[in-house]
């Protein structure tokens, strides 16, 4: 029962911060969380940002990464447009591995779809 029956979390930008992280890493409960651009990541020592991360590429994933303090996460990191049409970055950070990050965010995503065209084409 509880938290033993949850396959992974899929959230978006509102649900991040360290003692969160803390908490399903400690739990053992597989995450996939968009984080903000305003985030450092620490790789090999230097800190940057994820658009430095990326650099010229479309996408990138990066194992064993630290955010937050916390050591040992992946990030999956792709360029893509925001609602209207502006350049973005869709960074998500994981506790699994960094190949699964955006693949697996997209579930997340559908639904988020699906719950715009309840609220907003017509279903009210």
């Amino acid at each position: 029962m509880g938290k033993d029956r949850v396959n992974a979390i899929y959230a978006d930008r509102e649900f991040i911060g360290e003692d969160w992280f803390n908490y399903l890493i400690n739990n053992r409960i597989k995450f996939f969380i968009r984080v903000p651009k305003s985030y450092l990541f620490t790789l090999d020592g230097q800190t940057m940002k994820a658009e430095q991360l990326l650099g010229e590429r479309s996408q990138c994933k990066i194992d064993g990464i630290t955010v937050i303090n916390i050591v040992g996460l992946a990030v999956g990191i792709k360029r893509c447009e925001d609602k209207k049409g502006k350049p973005d970055l869709l960074i998500v950070l994981t506790n699994s591995f960094a190949y699964e990050a955006v693949r697996s965010y997209k579930k997340r995503w559908s639904i988020e779809a699906m719950f715009q065209d309840f609220k907003g084409q017509g279903f009210h």
